[in-house]
């Protein structure tokens, strides 16, 4: 299940339909961080920038260990298009 937290630059007097917005996905290896570790980063990019900046977290992957030269990857219809982006 996704989270989502916003930040908006505390000066804006109100947000317009036309106010540029920034979707921000946290890296990490699909193990590590979270809105935790990258609030002061998603603060930043809000205040210097005046974009509404939505930070997306998401549930983090156990970590196993396993052969990196025997994966595969597969998918369908929306899937497929990032299966595709995540081999280029």
């Amino acid at each position: 299940m996704a989270i989502l937290q916003s930040y908006v630059t505390f000066g804006i007097k109100s947000i317009q339909f036309n106010t540029p917005t920034l979707i921000y996905i946290h890296g990490g290896g699909w193990t590590l961080f979270s809105l935790n570790t990258h609030d002061r980063i998603m603060r930043e990019y809000a205040a210097r920038t005046g974009f509404i900046v939505v930070d997306v977290d998401y549930s983090l992957s156990p970590e196993y260990h396993i052969d990196p030269f025997r994966i595969a990857i597969g998918g369908d219809s929306a899937g497929a298009n990032l299966c595709v982006a995540t081999n280029l």
